[in-house]
């Protein structure tokens, strides 16, 4: 599956922080993210920049550790272990990789807690 990640990735470089601000998950502004995301928008872009480029069949680690982010069964699957490392014990994205904007995280918080719906 070829993936586009370089726009994603430039936009959000650009425009990751504009709505999050600096504070904490508690204090982002509701509105900065969407009240019922879906896989196809924007769940998948969050996923493309900030998990894909470790998480992914093309890649090493995705593959061989079978946390492979490609598609939304694929998340599904990994829901324990993703929201583990991603909320409670922040440990992804990496302190060397790409920083998920709070509004990001509260995006997939409340995909999470809508039963995380495939589009």
């Amino acid at each position: 599956m070829a993936h586009f990640r370089l726009p994603t990735i430039l936009v959000a470089l650009l425009l990751g922080g504009c709505a999050a601000g600096d504070g904490t998950l508690d204090e982002v502004d509701p509105a900065a993210a969407p009240a019922n995301p879906t896989w196809s928008d924007p769940v998948q872009r969050v996923v493309d920049v900030y998990c894909a480029g470790c998480h992914s069949d093309d890649s090493a680690v995705g593959a061989q550790e079978g946390y492979a982010f490609d598609t939304c069964d694929q998340v599904k699957r990994a829901r324990g272990a993703f929201q583990q490392a991603t909320f409670e014990n922040e440990s992804m994205p990496p302190p060397a990789g790409f920083v998920m904007p709070e509004a990001a995280k509260l995006t997939m918080k409340r995909w999470f807690a809508q039963g995380m719906p495939c589009d």
